[in-house]
């Protein structure tokens, strides 16, 4: 009964990791789709306020948390 449990988690981990590595892979693939480079859109905003580049990657990363979170749920 233990190793069906072990083997479930770590199935289901496994399963997060891929999602999650998907999921970055396919934002960034848009990214470069519509033309944005991160190093120039953060230089220029780091330069000023850094609220929203703190926003943007907060935002962008509870996205990716939630939705792995609803494709494992």
């Amino acid at each position: 009964m233990d190793a069906v449990l072990i083997q479930s988690a770590l199935f289901k981990l496994s399963f997060a990791f891929a999602a999650i590595a998907l999921l970055f892979g396919a934002l960034r693939a848009l990214d470069r789709t519509h033309g944005v480079s991160f190093r120039d859109v953060l230089s220029e905003l780091s330069q000023g306020d850094g609220i929203p580049v703190a926003l943007y990657f907060g935002l962008r990363s509870l996205a990716v948390a939630i939705l792995v979170g609803l494709a494992i749920g």
